[in-house]
Order: C-alpha cells, then sequence, then structure tokens
C-alpha cells in the first residue's frame, strides 16, 4: 500500500458506508479510529452483574488506551 497524507484517508472514509467502515478498521490507524468510533459511540452497561459491567468497561478501557 503507498503511503498517502491522513488527510486523504479521512477524506476517502467520509465516502464509506458505516457498515464498510466498520469492516475497514484493519486497514491502518486512521480507519481503525473512525470504525472503533462508530462502532462504539454509545455502550450501554447493565449494572445487575457488578462483575460483568466491571470486564466491559476493563475491556472498553484497554482498547481506548492501547491504540492511540
Amino acid at each position: 500500500m503507498h503511503e498517502l497524507p491522513p488527510e486523504i484517508w479521512y477524506r476517502i472514509t467520509e465516502y464509506l458506508s458505516d457498515a464498510d467502515l466498520k469492516q475497514a478498521i484493519g486497514l491502518n490507524r486512521l480507519f481503525f479510529e473512525r470504525g472503533m468510533n462508530l462502532r462504539y459511540k454509545t455502550v450501554d452497561v447493565g449494572t445487575k452483574k457488578l462483575g460483568n459491567a466491571t470486564r466491559i468497561l476493563e475491556r472498553l478501557s484497554y482498547v481506548a488506551f492501547t491504540f492511540r
């Protein structure tokens, strides 16, 4: 793959459908960030079982800080 400036990649992502963008998260860092932001724009965490809620929050925290 040829190196393109981030601005060009960003413009490319604007033309993709949400489904295509979610599938392209492995292409490069910008696609990953845009796809993950789309996928996890809102997250519902149930609190009936605190252990499950904690695991969900830990996973989201890991994803958010690992790929920055």
